[in-house]
C-alpha cells in the first residue's frame, strides 16, 4: 500500500472548494455517453434526453422536478429504481472525476 501524502489531501480540498463556489452544474455536465451506455437502455446522452418525459436541459434545479414522471422513466429505462438513485450515481461519477479519486 502506498503511503498517504498530505499534499494529496490538500489538492482534494482545493478542488472541492473550487467546485462548491456556487457553480451550477447542468445535466449535460453530469451525463456522458459512457455512463448512459453503462446504466441505461440508451446509446447516447442525446437519445436519453430525447426520450425523457421532462426537458432536463431547462430545469433550473434538478432536485425540483416531477419525481413521479422521472421515477417511472428511470425505472423503465435504466438500472436504477428511481430518479434520486440515478442522480446520485451520476453526481458521484462527476465529482470523482473532478476531484480525481
Amino acid at each position: 500500500m502506498a503511503p498517504f501524502d498530505l499534499g494529496d489531501l490538500k489538492g482534494l480540498a482545493d478542488k472541492s472548494a473550487e467546485l462548491s463556489k456556487g457553480n451550477n452544474i447542468n445535466i449535460e455536465s453530469l451525463l456522458n455517453d459512457e455512463l448512459i451506455q453503462k446504466f441505461t437502455n440508451f446509446e447516447s446522452v442525446q437519445a436519453f434526453l430525447e426520450k425523457c418525459p421532462i426537458d432536463l436541459k431547462n430545469i433550473a434545479n434538478l432536485q425540483d422536478l416531477d419525481n413521479n414522471k422521472m421515477d417511472s422513466f428511470v425505472n423503465d429505462y435504466t438500472n436504477f429504481s428511481n430518479w434520486k438513485e440515478l442522480l446520485g450515481k451520476v453526481t458521484e461519477t462527476f465529482l470523482s472525476g473532478k476531484l480525481k479519486f
